[in-house]
């Protein structure tokens, strides 16, 4: 059944069960929808797209999360009407890196109209207060009467869903309704998910995790989902907590950062916090830690939290959404991979049955070793066929054969390896740092720059290779926790260099030192690397501290005690004082 069909099946044998209900800032700020209230505002939002647009055409969904977002993308779905989800700027500002993204969306999908909300419209005015590049407008929060009577989708395309990733040119996923489907039946299952489930959460209506998840996962299970806004989860991160206890959730997920925030703040938590319902609480969007997953069970504990519905998994866009989940039968738990060399990966549980799976060696097109770290391809009913109007990009990532000339399948661009049948994700390909043969990976270059640094953030540091004066070399971009921003930061970027050094042999060409949240990520969380190589050598990282500001950078390792000890050395060959001596050009003669 597609996600209309299972609206319909709801209208028709509970039209007054609760489907959604919002919580603004404001405690008292509450919107609920039945079933049959959706299904009204839903043929509204058709009516007003349809009479604006033509069968297939495109509709930027531009406004915050709320029940007026999702009318207007069900509206989409019964128009017709291809959706394209995305999240209103923060400011008024051409620069501002949403608006930028909007821009970007915009110039590849070519779309025939805007449905945002009237608060938001202001947002999306230009300098000269024209709309939103002349395209006209619907606001959901404010829909005419008229309705249409009936679904009238004519298109196999459900909606477009624009990646996150490094890519300067977004891709935009084209999502079937039969993808649809298959994936929204996966996680009801391994979520376990039913009608008398109740799902709870925050996360972005305009991202897949939190779209198809939670909230169109709601309407295929025909259970409620209460939600917030993902702006009013950080500013108090443990409202979550408590509207899962009074809702009585039993499910919800987040990205591994909200479990930080959480734990951070669990003395704050009141004594009635009760827990004890919530039976999955998957994690994804970007790269799992265990410490944090195990500092969040530790925390909540005493409130009736079972360490075994935390689950890890992992999924993305082209694929619908979840290609692996663990199910909770164990809990969270990390295995090292076929070199000892790398950091622990966490378990992301079994690839689900709906897909055919192989690790690739990408150079050779062909599967790698059992229990060797190869590409992930997939194959099967949730994968979408493309990319909206990218032939080449279509045929690279979904076109891929193996040598053997078997497939097609799908390049995750991920970096994977088995034990037994449980998936372990070890980066991306484009991401491998390869210095005399070796390849290395950046998280575990990452992880020892945040284990020698304690004032670096969790998840605050970013490896990637730079062509250095004697070759490939790397670079630590890190964040400093706000409270360290006055401490010695060149005597951390030395630390960090020293470390990387020792422990991984690799030769430094520069550590910079960031403040919060300064490091390009994805609208999931995710590290954008490939960016903060660019930024890194257009010279737009804002740093506050850099290795190279202390002439180390030159050497072909970057390791302070190397680095006096070699001045002293020159200085007494040449019988100069040590001050004297620089390094940065050359020993002197």
């Amino acid at each position: 059944m597609t996600i209309l069909q299972r609206l319909e099946r709801w209208v028709a044998e509970r039209p007054d069960a609760l489907a959604y209900q919002f919580y603004g800032a404001d405690r008292n700020d509450v919107h609920s929808l039945s079933f049959a209230g959706l299904d009204l505002a839903a043929r509204r939002a058709s009516h007003a797209i349809r009479v604006r647009t033509a069968p297939g055409d495109r509709v930027l969904i531009i406004a915050p999360s709320g029940v007026e977002y999702l009318a207007a993308l069900f509206g989409c779905l019964l128009a017709g009407r291809l959706a394209v989800t995305l999240s209103p700027p923060r400011k008024r500002s051409g620069a501002d890196a949403q608006m930028q993204r909007i821009a970007a969306v915009a110039a590849d999908c070519a779309p025939a109209l805007v449905a945002t909300t009237r608060a938001s419209a202001a947002l999306l005015a230009n300098d000269v207060g024209e709309p939103l590049f002349g395209l006209p407008m619907i606001f959901a929060d404010d829909l005419p009467e008229e309705a249409d009577r009936a679904a009238t989708p004519g298109e196999d395309t459900a909606f477009l869903q624009y990646t996150s990733g490094s890519t300067r040119t977004p891709r935009g996923v084209m999502v079937t309704h039969a993808n649809l489907a298959a994936n929204l039946e996966l996680c009801a299952r391994v979520f376990r998910v039913g009608p008398d489930s109740v799902m709870c959460g925050w996360l972005p209506l305009f991202h897949d995790m939190g779209l198809i998840g939670l909230a169109l996962q709601a309407v295929h299970s025909g259970c409620p989902y209460h939600f917030s806004s993902p702006t009013t989860f950080l500013a108090r991160p443990l409202g979550w907590l408590e509207r899962l206890s009074e809702t009585g959730a039993t499910c919800t997920g987040a990205p591994n950062f909200a479990f930080d925030l959480c734990a951070d703040r669990a003395g704050e938590a009141p004594d009635d916090l009760d827990l004890s319902r919530l039976d999955m609480l998957f994690c994804g969007a970007e790269p799992i830690r265990l410490p944090a997953l195990e500092r969040f069970a530790a925390a909540f504990a005493r409130h009736g939290l079972s360490r075994k519905v935390i689950a890890p998994g992992y999924g993305l866009a082209e694929a619908t959404l979840v290609v692996s989940l663990d199910t909770g039968a164990q809990g969270p738990a990390a295995r090292r991979g076929p070199d000892a060399k790398h950091a622990p990966f966490v378990d992301c549980g079994a690839v689900q049955p709906e897909f055919r799976s192989a690790l690739v060696d990408p150079a050779r097109r062909s599967p790698v070793a059992e229990g060797q770290i190869g590409e992930l391809w997939l194959a099967g009913p949730c994968v979408a066929p493309g990319y909206w109007q990218a032939p080449e990009a279509t045929a690279d990532v979904f076109g891929a054969h193996l040598a053997d000339g078997s497939g097609p399948w799908m390049r995750t661009g991920d970096l994977a390896f088995l034990t037994g049948d449980r998936l372990h994700i070890a980066g991306r390909v484009k991401d491998v740092i390869i210095i005399a043969g070796q390849n290395h990976l950046p998280q575990d270059i990452e992880a020892s720059a945040v284990e020698a640094c304690p004032s670096i953030d969790a998840g605050g540091a970013c490896a990637f290779e730079v062509a250095g004066p004697r070759g490939p070399a790397v670079v630590v971009a890190a964040e400093v926790r706000r409270a360290a921003r006055r401490a010695d930061l060149d005597a951390l970027a030395a630390d960090v260099a020293t470390t990387v050094t020792q422990v991984h042999g690799v030769p430094v060409h520069d550590v910079v030192i960031l403040g919060p949240r300064r490091l390009p990520r994805t609208t999931s969380g995710k590290l954008q690397r490939s960016a903060c190589r660019e930024a890194y050598e257009q010279g737009a990282l804002a740093a506050l501290a850099r290795l190279r500001a202390a002439g180390l950078a030159r050497l072909p390792v970057a390791v302070p005690d190397l680095a006096q000890r070699l001045r002293a050395r020159v200085a007494e060959l040449c019988g100069r004082p040590e001050s004297a001596v620089d390094l940065r050009d050359g020993p002197a003669r």
